[in-house]
């Protein structure tokens, strides 16, 4: 049978060793979190850019309906403020 005083040295080492990887660790994950966030951020901003051009592709695709052509779409002045109140469908 083993001596107490080993098996408590041997978990003392144990609980010493997780504390040092939990130190470790802690900013790893911590830093794995926030990186998550600004991922997702970035997800949101792509996806609304996304909304934002299929709506110009929409309102382009019907003036050239109405005008005929691509030349007079461009001296043809167009605003986007309703573009920017509008709610975008998903890309």
């Amino acid at each position: 049978m083993a001596d107490p005083l080993s098996i408590t040295a041997s978990i003392a080492g144990l609980i010493s060793l997780a504390q040092t990887l939990i130190s470790l660790l802690s900013p790893v994950v911590q830093g794995i979190r926030g990186y998550l966030k600004k991922f997702q951020a970035v997800v949101e901003e792509v996806h609304d850019l996304c909304g934002r051009l299929h709506a110009i592709r929409l309102i382009l695709q019907r003036l050239k309906r109405q005008q005929g052509s691509v030349a007079r779409i461009t001296s043809t002045k167009v605003s986007c403020l309703p573009i920017l109140a509008f709610e975008f469908v998903q890309c």
